[in-house]
Formats: structure tokens, sequence, C-alpha cells
């Protein structure tokens, strides 16, 4: 039995690893311990003449078992719903407070969320509460539970517009619209397609086609993506994505050194570099000319190394945090990165 804040359930080892090989969220291990479990998750800066500098200002909690933390944004109001995929009890934190020291403060309240999903958050209707898109790849159903300042998402839809089994999803704004939207990126030369948030589902339309195999992470604004690679191959960053185009007319070559997972805390993307190569906090890019004109760009950032095994979430600018969640008795996180 695991216990979260009052509720119980029980996870069988081969599900949860079925769940993390299918839904790709990251445990990240660190290859050398930089700071106690007490100071929680730190970058240190690669130059030895640099400090052990913060990658972001973490607030411990503690949470038993092993979940998927979803941050979202409803209104004003800081929210983790944590997923316990198939039939785990799940939970919801609301109200969260971080406060200038310690723990931060929530009120905690049950969902039951039944089935094994890839969830999805944004503000898909656009009315200021991030919503859950459950997205199951294959034949299983797809639905979306709309949020609401009570916490109950009382309002539900079925989701049946057709998607590859492979598809990786990108929440970002690709229209004028106010919702937020996912770019279905599939790896190879299928086609991609861009699902447009409107109030009670989707609207499917074309996207700039992407033909070739990368690790995709919503960038330094809401319509931009950077495209990465292992090895040699060129790396790219779009900007201004617009949805049904099929060329992507404002793109720029960058360098991506290394092998990463990404993702994306509050905003912030976070490539994470499995063995003793610095991971990397993008802020932005440098450039010495018009993006329109193809030149190259030198991502900035903040590199160092995090410290521990962690579930990282993924979250939007709308939440402005993430969660660094460590399966079993270690601390756990809620992280404010530093941008």
């Amino acid at each position: 039995m695991r216990k979260l804040d009052g509720l119980t359930g029980s996870k069988s080892a081969k599900s949860l690893r079925w769940v993390a090989a299918i839904l790709g969220f990251a445990l990240l291990v660190a290859t050398a311990s930089q700071a106690s479990a007490a100071a929680g998750p730190v970058f240190t800066l690669p130059s030895a003449s640099n400090p052990v500098s913060s990658m972001g200002i973490t607030y411990p909690v503690s949470v038993s078992g092993t979940y998927i933390p979803i941050p979202m944004n409803c209104a004003g109001e800081n929210r983790v719903l944590w997923y316990g995929p198939g039939t785990t009890p799940d939970g919801l934190w609301r109200n969260i407070q971080f406060p200038g020291s310690g723990s931060p403060t929530y009120t905690a309240s049950a969902l039951s969320i039944n089935g094994s999903y890839q969830p999805v958050v944004g503000d898909f209707s656009g009315d200021g509460c991030e919503d859950v898109f459950w997205y199951a790849p294959g034949v299983a159903r797809d639905w979306i539970w709309y949020g609401d300042v009570s916490g109950t998402f009382s309002t539900t839809a079925e989701v049946t517009i057709p998607l590859d089994a492979n598809a990786i999803p990108i929440v970002g704004q690709f229209d004028t619209s106010p919702g937020d939207d996912i770019f279905w990126y599939v790896p190879g030369r299928a086609a991609e397609s861009i699902w447009l948030g409107i109030p009670g589902g989707f609207s499917p339309a074309a996207a700039p086609a992407v033909n070739g195999t990368y690790t995709p992470v919503l960038a330094f604004d809401r319509s931009s993506i950077l495209w990465f690679q292992s090895g040699p191959g060129a790396d790219f960053v779009w900007r201004n994505i617009v949805a049904g185009t099929t060329t992507q007319e404002a793109y720029s070559p960058t360098t991506v050194n290394g092998t990463y997972i990404a993702r994306n805390l509050g905003g912030t993307p976070l490539l994470y570099a499995p063995g003793s190569n610095p991971d990397q906090a993008i802020t932005g890019v440098t450039e010495t000319s018009s993006p329109s004109d193809h030149s190259p760009v030198t991502l900035r950032g903040i590199a160092g190394a995090i410290n521990g095994t962690y579930v990282v979430s993924n979250s939007t600018a709308s939440a402005g945090f993430g969660v660094l969640h460590a399966p079993g008795p270690a601390a756990d996180y809620l992280i404010i990165p530093r941008n």
C-alpha cells in the first residue's frame, strides 16, 4: 500500500515499467552527488571557478509512491494533479502557496482516473484554467478534462480525432486564439498535425513537416520549438509556428552537443544529459541577424547537473513551476525554474 495525503493504493512493478516506457517520463539519474538531499537538486556550473548555483527555487514536499505529477494553473491558483496510472487513487493539490522558506502549503483532495494515459496539460479552452488531455496511444479512448475553479473537472469530453500511435505532443500556441494547442510530431517522415484548442474539444489542422527523427521541446516562447538529435546531425529552432501551413518559414540552425531528455519546467526548457555531460536549462538564443534569414543561433542557458533520481514534470508557462518527484521515500520538490 502507499499513501498520498490519505489516499491509498497499489501498483505492480510491471505496470510502472510499462508506464515509464510508454509515457516517456524521465527518471533523472545523477552521476555524482554535489549537494545533500536536504539542499535539494542543484545545477553545478561547469567552470571550476564558479560556485554551485541553484537551478531554481526548490520547495521540499513529501509524496510516497510513484506518480506522474501534473503542475497546473487555474485563474492564478497553483495546482498539482498527482496521477497514478491504472486503478491507483489519484490526488489533487490546490491553492499551493510558495513561502519565502520551508515547505509550501496546499489543500489536498481525491480524484479518480481509471486507466493508463499520457497526460497532456494546457489551457485548451482558453478560459484561463488549465485542462488535461488524457492521451492513450493506440486504440484506447482519449478524453479531455476541463479545469474549473472548483477543482472537480466536472466537464469532460471524449476526443475521437485519429492520431498516429507514435505521435509526441508539444503544447504551445500556434494560432491567434487564446487557447493552447498541441503540435503532434511523428518521428520519421509521417505527417505532423496541430490540434487547435477550442471550447469543447480540438480542431485538427495541418502542421509544418519535420521529416526526420528529433527530440522536441517547446523553446523560449509559446510558438517556438527546439528540434535536436543525438550525434552530429543538424539541430534547429523553429519560431512563429503557424497552424494550417505545411512548410516552416522561420527557422534557424543551432547546435545541441550531446544526448538529452527534454522537459519543460513551467516554461523553461530543460535538457537532461545522462552521464557526465552537463544539463542545460535554456533561457533564450543569441543571434546576429534577423530570424527570417535562417542564420545560425546560439542557445543561451544555465548548465549544471541534477542530483538524485526524479520523475520530471512537463508544465506550461501559465503554471510557471514544475515538479521533481522521487519515487519511493526520497524527498520530492516543487521548483520555480531560474531563467
